[in-house]
Formats: structure tokens, sequence, C-alpha cells
């Protein structure tokens, strides 16, 4: 059996409400986790650390390799310049 381990760390980098399917991004625990289904892209996502509220490290467990599409839409990015 094969897991890939993706570390994620970005500033300004945030889970997207719309592939969770809700409201809010607030919504969404630090850890999402699934049943070992070959049909799902992944096993689990959480929160590896937290610094400050617009920077944080994810990890995510997979049991194939990540697309940037996949990511994409799983993550958005929060640039704001001034």
């Amino acid at each position: 059996m094969i897991v890939y381990t993706l570390f994620i760390k970005f500033w300004c980098l945030s889970w997207t409400k719309v592939y969770f399917g809700l409201k809010a991004v607030s919504e969404i625990p630090e850890l999402v986790a699934t049943i070992e289904d070959p049909r799902l892209p992944f096993t689990s996502i959480s929160i590896l650390k937290c610094y400050n509220e617009t920077d944080m490290t994810y990890k995510i467990f997979s049991r194939q390799a990540m697309t940037d599409a996949l990511l994409d839409s799983i993550f958005r990015y929060n640039f704001r310049f001034t």
C-alpha cells in the first residue's frame, strides 16, 4: 500500500467552502477524514500548524498523488494588495 503525504505551507492559503459543500469556511473542522475508498481523492486533510489566522501548514494523506487542479479546488489564496 502506498500513502502519499503532502505538506502545504503558503501564506494566505485557506480551505475553500465550495469543495466541502459548506456555507462558511469557519464550518470546516481542523481535521477532515474519510473512509478508505479509492474513489475519494484523499484520506485526511488537517491543519498541522496554525501560525496565525492567515498563515497555516496543512497535511494531506492520499492514496494517489494530488493534482494541482484538485489542490486548487480544495484551497484558495487570499491575496489582498493595498
